[in-house]
């Protein structure tokens, strides 16, 4: 699921004012439910993803797209940090 949500999200979302650096890439699965992957900035401009998890469709409806923005980090992610399995299983 995370490459499919890397390269065609539904919405990219800038993630900054809780934590520096940092996008969510989302896509809606269906009508109800999403996934969510957070990626950040290392301090050697490096994007990792630090976080997946699943998302409702009322709370994505909430989220500020920014897919146009020209900060958004290119699709060159680095390897998963942490263990995002059971985000992956849950959507």
């Amino acid at each position: 699921m995370i490459p499919k949500i890397l390269s065609n999200p539904t919405k990219i979302v800038d993630n900054s004012k809780k934590r520096p650096n940092s996008f969510i890439f989302v896509r809606l699965n269906g009508k109800s439910n999403g996934a969510v992957i957070e990626i950040t900035k290392t301090p050697d401009g490096v994007h990792q993803v630090v976080s997946a998890f699943p998302m409702d469709s009322k709370t994505y409806r909430k989220l500020v797209d920014i897919s146009g923005r020209p900060d958004v980090p290119s699709l060159d992610i680095s390897p998963v940090e942490s263990d995002i399995s059971t985000a992956q299983k849950s959507v």
